[in-house]
């Protein structure tokens, strides 16, 4: 019952009082839509035969992610803003909201609780529903951007769309694979991310976990490598869809083994912290 009501606390202060942050994927995922919306309408004068597309396809054009960067002095490397914008915006909403609450009414509930663990776990329970709640905005408002412009709520890609938007290997994905590196592995990336920012702010600034997690956000995009823990939410690099590509199941592994070893990392680091210190700061 006290571990209900602190995960309702974190629910209505994490959350439904700091709805305007929700604004941001509103932006971030419209955005996305109205790029591939244009661009689509100008490759439709060409080839009047290319379709208006489905969800999955406005969909992958803003979570896919982008090929890695080969050296070369002819070679343009274009960063994938969307993808970038998809979880940075994310660490955003978050705002840090933890450490917050624990220089507030999170020392009054750790003491009366007498369980910093519970504290602990109900933060991480606020930040899994914060990243599908999260998750579920952008796909709701491509999911109501795609109906307004005719097009299909399929779950499947189409060829002559993919081939132009994303890469028509992703068509050689099962349904499962494809929801599972399109939607599955991102939430889990977003979690991770989360649980990272946690963890760090209970030892540095939350300025630096920031500055350190988008660092590592922006140096994935550069190299398809497992050491960076942005490829592993990012299908474009993904197994069957890029040839060598990350195996999606390693990748499924990692994400949630490091999320359950960076829980407990953090638990220890908050167990650690003097909180009397949070009210002293005041």
């Amino acid at each position: 019952m006290q571990m209900w009501k602190m995960y309702k606390h974190d629910l209505t202060e994490g959350i439904g009082r700091r709805s305007v942050y929700l604004v941001l994927p509103v932006m971030i995922s419209l955005f996305s839509c109205i790029g591939m919306h244009y661009k689509l309408v100008q490759f439709q004068r060409i080839n009047e035969k290319l379709g208006n597309g489905t969800w999955m396809d406005y969909w992958m054009y803003f979570i896919q992610g982008g090929k890695q960067y080969k050296f070369s002095i002819f070679n343009f490397f274009e960063m994938p803003v969307r993808w970038i914008c998809f979880y940075v915006l994310f660490l955003v909403c978050l705002n840090n909201y933890p450490m917050n609450d624990l220089k507030k009414m999170g020392t009054q509930i750790i003491i009366r609780s007498g369980s910093r663990l519970r504290w602990w776990i109900s933060k991480f329970l606020w930040l899994v529903t914060y990243a599908v709640v999260y998750t579920g905005i952008c796909m709701l408002v491509v999911a109501l951007y795609t109906l307004a412009n005719d097009a299909s709520l399929n779950l499947h890609l189409t060829m002559s769309v993919a081939m132009v938007f994303t890469k028509k290997s992703f068509l050689l994905c099962s349904l499962l694979r494809l929801l599972c590196i399109a939607v599955v592995q991102p939430v889990l990336l977003l979690v991770l991310l989360g649980t990272i920012q946690m963890a760090l702010s209970m030892k540095i600034s939350e300025i630096s976990a920031f500055i350190i997690l988008f660092a590592g956000m922006v140096i994935s995009t550069y190299k398809r490598n497992l050491v960076l823990f942005g490829n592993w939410g990012m299908p474009y690099r993904m197994f069957p869809a890029a040839k060598q590509g990350l195996d999606p199941k390693l990748c499924l592994v990692l994400l949630c083994g490091f999320i359950v070893i960076l829980f407990v990392a953090g638990y220890l680091l908050c167990n650690k912290r003097d909180i009397l210190e949070e009210r002293r700061d005041i």
